[in-house]
């Protein structure tokens, strides 16, 4: 068959020669889908539009975010200010001790102070 023979909307069909011998093996265009396979890829196509479009909707109408969500909220607030004051509290707590302490140096350190301004100049 001619090339000018063939009908201009036809699917090219690959021929392939085989070396060894002189007769062309044609092999066949791909089977078409079945109509599963159409209904498979258009439903798959709607679900998708679909859901962009519930995405879409609950976006817009402010239904995405928890119902309690205020609930949740207040408690996070509430175990950051439990934390907040038993830092403060372990800061005074340290503070008050360090305080002790310098408090307690300076009265042992008097005495020896009184002793030697005690002590005739020679």
């Amino acid at each position: 068959m001619n090339m000018s023979q063939l009908p201009l909307n036809a699917p090219p069909s690959s021929t392939t020669i085989d070396s060894s011998s002189s007769s062309s093996v044609s092999t066949a265009p791909p089977p078409p889908a079945t109509v599963m396979d159409s209904l498979w890829a258009v439903g798959y196509r709607v679900l998708g539009v679909i859901d962009y479009l519930g995405e879409t909707f609950t976006g817009w109408l402010g239904i995405t975010s928890p119902r309690y969500q205020y609930v949740i909220d207040e408690i996070e607030r509430r175990k950051r200010l439990e934390l907040d004051e038993d830092e403060q509290e372990d800061q005074v707590a340290t503070a008050r001790i360090a305080n002790e302490e310098a408090a307690m140096q300076p009265q042992q350190q008097q005495p020896q102070a009184l002793h030697k301004q005690a002590q005739p100049k020679p």
